[in-house]
């Protein structure tokens, strides 16, 4: 079996730089610090609303990364921790179905241990005040981590799932959150919005502010924001004009508060646009082509570089230079996070490079990548 776990991107705090993966982290198990952790599948990663931790997805299961202290110097050794999910995962995985039977009663709420989840878990995007989203298949479900949660005591997080107005279940492969402060008009305040992709289409989902979405708020309604439920296509323009041909795995945010995507090419299946839209009003533009299949978009903080996982001709992080505006880093710190300020237009290949992955994981087919996506693994994203 490879070598899996989380790798240092060296390079890419700076526009310019020779880009490569360093050597995979030390991963010690909180209640057992001489057992090393091993992940069973390829996770996603994403910073928590904390100091030195991370949030990190292990198939089923959400567990909590944290620097270990009082060991050896030098030692850079990562404590892993359990907050969500059990070893007895319900849910099956109907390869021939986005949503299989009983999956509302394979999944329950509660905290650490006692939640269930369905899938393997994908796309978590921190919310600020220890909240984190996840896409569990055809639903979202929301992670209220304990305050100033120590790992080394196993503290759970409280799991929920986000009840939709007005909705018909159908697999979501992206989830990003934006803040209130990069909302502006009647979406701006309250507890900001997440933004999720559907095969086609982009919806936006208004959260109330904290405390109210702490006592239970009742169903949320999606909204439209761009493309359309069944209809597949390639066109730019505002909200229900725009169309997406198919939207691969993950969203990402700028600095400006703009959601961008990753889209398989409507003329060459093999090829990835990238697109921008404003939560503002829906508008979509296409930033530029790529020759290569990627999925799981994302933008670094320092060099506000695009990064994503090149899946076909071979397995790769690339990153991609288009003078994006890198994200803001707040407090309440966003998920995601891509942006693109100033790029070329339709048919542009942006200036691009690439740092091999150390693996062939099996999973989603050829378009495999960093984190899983369970039952919907039929999915070439």
């Amino acid at each position: 079996m490879p070598e899996g776990g989380p790798q240092e991107l060296i390079g890419a705090e700076a526009r310019g730089r020779h880009l490569t993966l360093g050597s995979f982290l030390s991963l010690k198990s909180s209640s057992a610090p001489d057992v090393n952790y091993r992940f069973d599948g390829s996770p996603i990663y994403a910073t928590c609303a904390g100091s030195d931790s991370v949030i990190a997805i292990d198939g089923r299961v959400v567990v909590h990364l944290t620097p270990e202290t009082g060991g050896d110097a030098g030692d850079s050794s990562l404590l892993v921790s359990r907050i969500a999910g059990g070893d007895d995962e319900a849910g099956d995985e109907d390869s021939e179905a986005d949503v299989p039977d009983g999956a509302d009663e394979q999944r329950r709420d509660g905290t650490g241990a006692e939640a269930r989840f369905t899938f393997d878990l994908r796309c978590p995007a921190p919310a600020g005040d220890g909240v984190v989203y996840v896409v569990d298949g055809d639903r979202i479900r929301k992670l209220q981590l304990a305050p100033r949660q120590e790992p080394q005591q196993g503290t759970g997080a409280a799991v929920s799932t986000l009840q939709l107005a007005d909705w018909e279940p159908r697999a979501i492969w992206g989830l990003v959150h934006i803040p209130p402060q990069q909302l502006t008009g009647a979406s701006a305040g309250g507890g900001g919005c997440l933004v999720f992709s559907t095969d086609t289409a982009l919806y936006s989902l208004a959260l109330p502010p904290g405390a109210a979405a702490a006592s239970a708020p009742g169903p949320l309604t999606p909204q439209l924001l761009a493309g359309h439920r069944a209809e597949p296509g390639s066109a730019d323009g505002a909200g229900p004009d725009a169309r997406f041909t198919s939207i691969r795995i993950g969203l990402a945010l700028d600095g400006d508060g703009c959601v961008v995507l990753l889209d398989q090419h409507a003329q060459h299946e093999g090829h990835t646009a990238i697109r921008r839209v404003s939560p503002a009003d829906g508008a979509v533009s296409t930033l530029g082509v790529l020759t290569e299949s990627f999925t799981r978009p994302a933008v670094l903080p320092g060099s506000g570089c695009l990064a994503a996982i090149m899946t076909q001709p071979q397995r790769a992080v690339s990153i991609i230079d288009l003078g994006l505006t890198p994200p803001r880093l707040l407090p309440a710190a966003s998920g995601g996070g891509a942006a693109a300020a100033g790029a070329g237009g339709e048919g542009t290949t942006p200036a691009k490079a690439h740092a091999r992955l150390a693996d062939d994981d099996e999973e989603e087919g050829p378009g495999a990548s960093a984190g899983g996506s369970g039952g919907h693994k039929r999915r070439r994203k």
